[in-house]
């Protein structure tokens, strides 16, 4: 696995928990990173179902989910083009946002699989 360039140490640690928690709940969900993302991609149709943006002290998680599907989401301040594919934003700022944030990317797998 690469490391994302603008990660910290405590920010992967985060992202690595959430990463295995994921692959637990949906093994099929591959992960894929770049050198700044990850990113969740869904096998059946093919669509990254959420991407990961690690920084220093967060990492802001961009799904495909409405932003009525979660009080904890806030609009994505990206792009249009961006923001259509991915309108919602989740900040993990600690460990403790984790389990939300797994909560968010099964749901936007769902909901993906769901816009088929």
């Amino acid at each position: 696995m690469n490391s994302i360039i603008t990660s910290s140490a405590e920010t992967r640690s985060w992202l690595e928990l959430l990463i295995s928690s994921v692959t637990e709940q949906i093994p099929q969900l591959e992960y894929v990173e770049s050198k700044y993302w990850g990113a969740f991609k869904n096998p059946t149709t093919h669509r990254n179902v959420v991407y990961l943006q690690p920084t220093k002290k967060k990492i802001r998680l961009h799904t495909r989910l409405p932003l009525t599907f979660d009080d904890a989401l806030e609009a994505t301040s990206a792009s249009k083009e961006w923001a259509e594919t991915c309108p919602s934003l989740f900040r993990v700022g600690s460990e403790f946002d984790v389990e939300k944030a797994v909560s968010l990317i099964v749901g936007s797998y769902n909901y993906d699989l769901a816009l088929k």
